[in-house]
């Protein structure tokens, strides 16, 4: 279900990846051994963004009531850009009949608990004393933009036009990228908010 699944992506994400590469360079050049079991998580992370971008999808079909609707916008854009075909439209159709009300409350709280925790992470990586302290203890950006980025930010069409009207921030660097999620995150719980609401109209 939706729950195992954010657990099982926020442990990975939250203990794991951000807890090695916090560790600086000068961890991640004594623990070699480490760095291929890292990128396997990181592949499992991505594994499950991905799902996660598939049960948003759903919540949204779920919440727009009519995938074939010419008037749902979100509904009609994501269908023109991803290209789908009819077996792609039944195996959305299917997910989105699944949906209830437990799904859109279970993707709400476990966001919610995301935001926290990458809020957390945030403010731990602009600590004063830490960034005191040399160089080669100073935190690892995670390689985002060189072997992944986190699907939730990029796979549907929706997402992407939260992030791009986000605050036109285009740094590129770890802080930047940390608030980006904030923000998509917290944006991404509004709008599932509003498709558990449309769902629960039509009951």
């Amino acid at each position: 279900g939706i729950r195992s699944e954010q657990l099982v992506l926020m442990e990975l994400e939250f203990e794991w990846i951000r807890q090695f590469f916090v560790q600086g360079r000068k961890h991640y050049v004594l623990h070699k051994w480490w760095h291929q079991p890292m990128k396997e998580l990181m592949s499992c992370w991505v594994k499950l963004e991905n799902r996660t971008g598939i049960a948003l999808q759903a919540l949204c079909d779920a919440g727009n009531g009519d995938l074939s609707s010419s008037s749902s916008s979100t509904s009609s854009s994501i269908s023109i850009s991803c290209g789908l075909n009819s077996k792609s439209m039944k195996k959305r159709k299917a997910n989105a009949a699944a949906v209830d009300d437990k799904a859109y409350d279970e993707m709400i709280a476990a966001l919610e608990e995301r935001v926290v925790k990458r809020e957390g992470w945030l403010a731990r990586y602009v600590d004063p004393l830490l960034l005191k302290q040399k160089e080669e203890i100073q935190p690892l950006d995670i390689p985002t933009k060189e072997h992944f980025q986190p699907p939730l930010l990029t796979i549907q069409p929706f997402l992407k036009e939260i992030l791009n009207n986000g605050d036109g921030n285009e740094e590129n660097n770890a802080l930047c990228e940390q608030v980006l999620q904030v923000t998509t995150l917290k944006a991404t719980i509004e709008r599932v908010k509003r498709w558990k609401n449309s769902f629960t109209a039509r009951k």
